[in-house]
């Protein structure tokens, strides 16, 4: 009998815990409950600022967005879209989501914090990459596009300044407001959008689809490895001529041949004769030295690892972010509020199951 009732107290005491976590993960979450401590990035439409929630003195990364902003450009839908994606994309080399909250200027993206900075301020400092350091980041955004590829989901913004690099010297793929779900092939969508340097040709010309992510990562691994961007121009018609036009000398660069191939067949100006799905890139003689299961479990030996000093350390990030001021959007113009209707269903909290996130360790 005595058992019995201890085995209920037990059931009880557990079920009570579990309430109070829930209560917890669905108390609404303000901009109050963070300090904010440094930006750490800035983008056309807002910043992202370097946070430590009261509560749980837990670093983030918070990403700010002005509302009037996204109802000028006619982005609202396309932060949902943004929402939606992080919400529910679960990998070990994608950015994680913790919260989505908003106010009456703001809409706010609580973001895993990867204090190793950006890729593209790693090239800054070495200028390029030996191929078989290139070859550690490349083999992460493949295993994350084929994840994001199976869910029909197309990234479109692949550059140095989007793949992040957490503790462990491993990236992570962030900034999906260019993604667009429900692609199941290599056309289907039309909006022209990423950064000029590394768009696809037929994003150029309008219908594109997953093979346009692929020809993304060429440029990618181009840039790192020969360390200039593989098509430029003094202006954008310039450089859009060369994406369309331009063929690559693939005997002038200096790199093995194993690498040329694999940028012969990514950087195909037609995608329908493109490399471009996941298994056939991985089987490409470049990577026959990559233990796929070893990288998606985080076990191969990174190429850097940042040294961090504490857990809000910003020595990896621009100079020209850290000195921006953080309160500067705090007098943004209110929204009367029929304004505020498109932002309803905005915020979100991961579910503590989600919240098994890695701790820094000093």
């Amino acid at each position: 009998m005595k058992n019995s009732q201890d085995q209920d107290i037990g059931l009880n005491l557990v079920y009570l815990i579990q309430q109070h976590n829930l209560a917890q993960v669905r108390k609404k979450v303000t901009i109050d409950q963070f300090h904010l401590l440094s930006v750490i990035g800035k983008g056309s439409i807002g910043k992202v600022v370097l946070v430590r929630k009261k509560d749980n003195q837990k670093i983030y990364a918070l990403k700010v967005i002005k509302k009037t902003k996204l109802i000028e450009n006619h982005s609202v839908k396309q932060i949902f879209a943004e929402r939606n994606i992080l919400q529910n994309c679960q990998h070990p080399f994608i950015i994680k989501l913790e919260y989505a909250f908003q106010n009456e200027t703001k809409l706010y993206f609580c973001l895993q914090y990867c204090p190793g900075g950006e890729l593209y301020q790693l090239l800054v400092q070495k200028n390029k990459l030996t191929e078989e350091q290139a070859k550690f980041y490349a083999s992460q955004i493949i295993l994350a596009f084929q994840y994001l590829h199976e869910q029909d989901i197309i990234y479109r913004d692949l550059k140095p300044e989007n793949v992040l690099i957490d503790q462990e010297g491993y990236i992570k793929l962030t900034d999906f407001g260019f993604s667009k779900q429900g692609i199941q092939g290599n056309f289907g969508a039309h909006s022209k959008c990423g950064t000029a340097e590394y768009l696809a040709p037929e994003l150029l010309a309008g219908n594109h689809g997953k093979a346009a992510d692929w020809w993304t990562f060429g440029t990618l691994i181009y840039e790192m490895v020969i360390g200039q961007p593989a098509f430029f121009g003094e202006t954008k018609e310039e450089l859009f001529n060369q994406i369309l036009h331009h063929e690559i000398n693939y005997k002038k660069i200096g790199a093995s041949s194993q690498f040329k191939d694999l940028l012969s067949k990514l950087l195909q100006k037609d995608p329908n004769n493109r490399i471009s799905s996941a298994n056939e890139i991985k089987k490409h003689p470049w990577f026959k030295n990559i233990d796929w299961d070893m990288i998606l479990k985080r076990q191969m030996p990174p190429v850097f690892i940042p040294i961090l000093n504490s857990d809000d350390d910003v020595q990896y990030f621009d100079d020209c972010f850290l000195k921006e001021p953080i309160n500067s959007q705090t007098n943004s113009l209110s929204l009367e509020e029929q304004m505020q209707s498109p932002f309803q269903g905005f915020s979100y909290s991961a579910s503590p199951q989600q919240k098994k996130e890695e701790q820094l360790e000093f």
